[in-house]
């Protein structure tokens, strides 16, 4: 049976650290022109157009906000958008990072007045596809929506040969995150350094226990290709699955050594001095957060999370529409322009058009695993995961010749990530 959650106008609490609330203003002060309006920044009388400044070519009118923070301010706005009475959410997995980012949306959509309610249907297992294939037997329900990443995109990958479910036989909305992974260990282990992990993993081997997330999500992608950057060979690693917090709650009962998961999920412990990063996946250090990048420790890696939004098969165009919309005037709402995002979480919104490409680029990887031999299968599973991030990087300058060209140059095990242009 699944789980169920409701949150409500009344009761909505954020439950991670996802938002670190900062003293910045809400939408820019400055009033914008319609040339170069964006939906949520200020203009100067009402009734003004800004023409194909919306998404997918709409129209923006100057409007004064009568609901969320900005109410009563004049601002370039959708006169037709409408808010959205509830959002039923489908989480494929337990409670841990999706419901974490499905929470903080639904949290900003609420207090910007686009959003009254959401319910919450946890669908674990096989890496995600349990809860696609649940999702994508949803009918008739305009209000459900999907929250999707490269968790999901790397369990279709995992189980390729026994998986029959289709992303795009769902209607992409937005893509509204991007997060980094931290590598952690108690506040008192043997472990100063990322290095001195590193070369005990290398040395020791399988002695050395990991902790993480679901197999081929993106906690054993980060860690695998961090090994892989060591030069460690891959079969030293012993990965032990946890789902949602277990890999903290692993690492803090002493059954793991070593965790890894998302730099949100462990800085409440970071904070009171239970836990200790050893290293960072994002390009650069993050405000905030006692840690060193993979990258100033002497590994060239950058690697990190992403999350999406979708929507059922047989949503209408006008809905559609709208919750398009919706999406990126939660991105433009005042309450996130607060909001210091160290998962970038509401700035990361890209259009439908690209996350169409986005998600069709990863499916053309996801079917060429099917090909790959069963040797040396590890291998090949994470020269593809790190294919499928650079993927995600570069999706808008590769075309789909080229992407389908290096997919089958993976398969035959004839291209590794750093041949891949």
């Amino acid at each position: 049976m699944s789980l169920k959650k409701t949150l409500t106008a009344a009761a909505v609490a954020l439950t991670s650290f996802a938002l670190v609330m900062s003293g910045t203003t809400a939408a820019s002060a400055a009033k914008v022109p319609s040339s170069k309006a964006k939906a949520g920044d200020e203009c100067g009388r009402a009734g003004m157009v800004a023409k194909a400044r919306g998404v997918e070519g709409s129209n923006l009118t100057c409007t004064k906000v009568t609901v969320g923070t900005a109410a009563g301010s004049l601002r370039w706005w959708y006169p037709d958008l409408k808010p959205l009475t509830t959002i039923d959410w489908t989480v494929p997995a337990g409670p841990g990072g999706y419901s974490a980012t499905t929470e903080a949306i639904s949290k900003t959509l609420i207090a910007e007045g686009l959003l009254t309610s959401t319910t919450t249907d946890f669908k674990p297992g096989a890496g995600g596809t349990t809860g696609l294939a649940h999702f994508q037997t949803i009918k008739g329900k305009q209000n459900a929506a999907l929250i999707i990443g490269i968790a999901l995109t790397g369990g279709m990958a995992q189980v390729a040969n026994k998986n029959t479910s289709d992303l795009l036989a769902s209607v992409p909305i937005a893509r509204v995150m991007r997060e980094y992974n931290a590598i952690f260990v108690p506040a008192n282990s043997k472990y100063k350094t990322l290095n001195q992990f590193v070369n005990d993993v290398n040395t020791n081997g399988r002695a050395i226990a990991v902790s993480g997330g679901n197999v081929g999500g993106v906690d054993h992608q980060v860690i695998g290709a961090l090994l892989k950057t060591a030069n460690v060979p891959i079969s030293k690693l012993n990965y032990v699955v946890g789902t949602g917090s277990e890999p903290l709650t692993k690492v803090l009962s002493g059954a793991a050594p070593v965790g890894v998961i998302g730099i949100v999920d462990v800085l409440p412990y970071v904070a009171d001095n239970r836990l200790r990063i050893l290293g960072i996946s994002s390009p650069k250090p993050i405000a905030g957060v006692k840690g060193k990048t993979f990258i100033q420790q002497g590994y060239n890696l950058v690697y990190g999370n992403w999350r999406g939004v979708m929507a059922p098969a047989d949503i209408s165009e006008a809905n559609r529409l709208n919750f398009v919309k919706v999406a990126k005037a939660k991105i433009a709402s005042a309450s996130t322009a607060r909001v210091t995002l160290i998962i970038y979480l509401l700035s990361f919104y890209r259009p439908i058009s690209a996350i169409n490409a986005f998600i069709s680029g990863i499916w053309v990887f996801k079917k060429a695993l099917k090909s790959l031999p069963p040797a040396n299968s590890s291998y090949h599973l994470l020269v593809a995961r790190t294919c499928f991030q650079v993927s995600v990087e570069r999706i808008t300058s590769i075309t789909f010749t080229k992407l389908r060209r290096l997919a089958s140059l993976m398969s035959a095990g004839a291209i590794t990530p750093r041949q891949f242009p």
